[in-house]
């Protein structure tokens, strides 16, 4: 657990290896107040880069060329396609350009924060990875793997694998009864349809204004009760 920017050496059975940690930096983090007065929020975020950089030269000087280097980061990088993360941050934090990171005195770059994995550098040179949350959080993230990353370090040279994990599935009961004679059935129906076992579910279903009295909820509760969890809507 790294509470802040520094360098930790750690003994391993295979090695040594150096991990440069970086944690989630807010504005008043890099700045007093003072300095950013009259500034737009464009110019801050640009002082703030210019800050960080010449914090990590200063790491980068004392790192040791001859050993495996990992950048450990919870941050947002700016070409991250991003998910729940931006509703979930704790503070008001900022994005880092992705040519802060790619560096050839880091073998591995290790990011946390945003949800889907990815790899932001295509070039490996050095990877930069986010591995993803373990689980899903919403809706937003129902097609997506989850799992963690498997490394092989060494200096100048990292081999990473995504490694799948089962996790809880989310599930869209998406339906149209607005043409059905008992929309009720519809709807039924398509919750039939569908592996909702342990399930995160939502149920939605459009019918029209008129057709509301057609719907009981009672059987609807009863065929979403082997979900984990569900909630329902209906939309006119």
């Amino acid at each position: 657990m790294g509470d802040r920017f520094t360098t930790h050496n750690i003994q391993t059975r295979s090695g040594s290896v150096q991990v440069i940690t970086l944690p989630w930096l807010t504005r008043s983090t890099l700045l007093t107040r003072p300095e950013t007065e009259g500034l737009s929020l464009a110019d801050v975020n640009l002082l703030l880069i210019d800050r960080l950089r010449v914090a990590m030269e200063g790491e980068i000087r004392r790192l040791d060329p001859s050993v495996p280097t990992v950048l450990l980061g919870h941050l947002m990088l700016d070409n991250a396609f991003y998910g729940a993360e931006r509703l979930l941050a704790v503070g008001k934090g900022f994005t880092i350009p992705l040519s802060l990171l790619t560096r050839p005195c880091f073998d591995y770059v290790a990011l946390g924060h945003v949800h889907r994995h990815q790899n932001l550098n295509k070039s490996n040179d050095p990877p930069i990875i986010y591995p993803g949350s373990i689980e899903r959080v919403d809706f937003s993230e129902e097609k997506e793997d989850k799992g963690y990353v498997m490394i092989e370090l060494e200096r100048g040279k990292a081999q990473w694998e995504f490694c799948p994990l089962p996790v809880r599935p989310f599930c869209t009961i998406n339906v149209d009864v607005r043409s059905a004679d008992d929309p009720q059935q519809a709807v039924l129906q398509a919750i039939a349809k569908k592996d909702i076992l342990d399930a995160v579910v939502r149920l939605i279903y459009k019918l029209r204004s008129e057709q509301m009295d057609q719907i009981d909820s009672a059987p609807l509760h009863h065929a979403l009760s082997k979900a984990h969890t569900y909630t329902q809507f209906s939309r006119n």
